[in-house]
């Protein structure tokens, strides 16, 4: 069998493969320099993954788009954690429908920013498509495609409203913004007067800001609305165990 032509393919991933890079068997491999073979276990599990950092590749690239993956979402997961911040994602695919299906699977699933698909040879349909991890796009593409029907739910009821506030405030302070949080805890209570989830992200929002004794006061009231809460319970310990300690001159650090 006559071996196919891949040096126009070859030619248009080579300026991708740079620093670290990974090669997915796709429909031929091992042609390019420079790279780490990766391999499909017996049920299409990319299992060169293993033991790769997160953050630690810098462009992955596939002579044609891979053949045995059995779960486009867990394998296009493995390309987000693997690849550093602006890292690329470089395939060859041999028609335009397949890129503009692997290009519309990174649009969906988010975290890359994809780039336009072009053709590699004139009597050809192979294309190449290009896309760069992102952070900015692994937010943006799923709050883009649902902010609408949530906002929608949000405006209708004040349940839902509400559970929006938490999981807004909730997400702002993981992100080291108490004071937006804050803001959105009080949203909350502002629609339902006594709601233990809300407490409980205030005295959150408190303890972040080391002020523990309105840190405890929250907890309290948040306890009393749930009592059988066990991470209140916790929180509420660490709150008398860092009063105490400022009390002494020793207090208590945590991160919330």
């Amino acid at each position: 069998m006559i071996p196919k032509d891949w040096s126009r393919e070859i030619a248009a991933l080579t300026p991708f493969v740079q620093g670290t890079t990974l090669e997915l068997p796709g429909e031929d491999h091992g042609l390019l320099s420079g790279t780490r073979l990766l391999g499909y276990d017996a049920r299409g599990g990319c299992h060169g993954f293993n033991g790769i950092a997160d953050g630690s590749v810098d462009a992955i690239v596939a002579l044609g788009i891979p053949s045995r993956v059995a779960n486009w979402v867990e394998e296009i997961a493995h390309w987000r954690r693997a690849l550093r911040p602006g890292g690329a994602v470089a395939l060859v695919a041999t028609d335009h429908a397949t890129a503009q299906g692997i290009i519309a699977l990174l649009n969906q699933l988010g975290g890359f920013e994809v780039g336009a698909v072009r053709a590699i040879r004139e009597s050809s349909s192979a294309c190449l498509c290009v896309a760069s991890r992102s952070q900015v796009a692994e937010i943006r593409n799923p709050l883009g495609s649902l902010g609408g029907r949530v906002a929608a739910l949000a405006s209708g009821d004040n349940e839902a409203r509400s559970e929006l506030y938490f999981q807004l405030g909730t997400i702002l302070l993981q992100a080291g913004d108490p004071q937006l949080a804050r803001q959105c805890f009080d949203s909350m209570l502002r629609i339902e007067g006594s709601n233990g989830d809300a407490l409980f992200g205030l005295g959150m929002c408190a303890a972040s800001a080391g002020q523990w004794a309105e840190a405890k006061e929250r907890l309290e009231q948040a306890k009393s609305v749930d009592p059988q809460n066990q991470e209140i319970t916790r929180w509420l310990q660490l709150a008398d165990r860092s009063l105490a300690g400022t009390a002494q001159g020793t207090p208590v650090t945590s991160s919330v």
